[in-house]
């Protein structure tokens, strides 16, 4: 989501998504928006207007089953979502944390990147995991590829992305230049266009 706000979340609930990732919650008040915008009555007050969701349910029955099927990740980047952390834990319907290493790192005063050395950096992941196991929800964190996707999983995390589409693209087109960089190339002494 780039926001939270139930116009983004209806979006892409309606159009087929079985969760979101809701960015910089701060707080009980706003983890419930969250949840809400995720929920049809008596959970939540999503409206319905499942368009294409109702045709991906596997027993064609989407309203039945949405309200316990759909999930609601809330993201932790900020000093003031850690200082809430048990409260927006606890907030009914959320079934996980999702943690912003470099929006956590710049509320920290520290230079924003994924995986963080500042050691109270260190400490508030580690809070941040701590809390989800001890409420039974589940962790998420970015990360900065597979070394590190093995290292948050014994840490605790559930979730842990291995990368995204531009950065598995990114790394293609450089590895393909890479590899042509030092290539010889025929030359026919004129224009290479010809």
């Amino acid at each position: 989501m780039p926001w939270n706000d139930p116009i983004y979340i209806q979006y892409v609930l309606d159009a087929g998504a079985y969760g979101v990732i809701v960015p910089m919650v701060n707080s009980r008040a706003e983890a419930e928006k969250a949840v809400g915008a995720t929920k049809y009555f008596p959970l939540g007050y999503r409206s319905n207007g499942a368009n294409r969701s109702r045709y991906v349910a596997p027993d064609g029955d989407y309203f039945a089953h949405a309200n316990e099927e759909i999930l609601c990740f809330v993201m932790i980047e900020t000093t003031q979502a850690i200082e809430n952390l048990e409260e927006i834990a606890t907030t009914p319907g959320v079934d996980g944390f999702y943690i912003g290493p470099s929006d956590l790192a710049i509320t920290m005063g520290l230079v924003p990147k994924l995986d963080h050395d500042a050691p109270q950096h260190i400490e508030a992941v580690q809070k941040i995991v701590d809390t989800a196991k001890k409420h039974n929800i589940m962790a998420g964190i970015h990360t900065t590829g597979p070394e590190e996707v093995l290292r948050r999983y014994k840490q605790g995390f559930n979730l842990c992305p291995l990368g995204s589409d531009v950065g598995f693209v990114g790394a293609g087109a450089r590895g393909a230049v890479a590899q042509l960089r030092d290539a010889p190339v025929a030359s026919s002494g004129g224009s290479p266009y010809a």
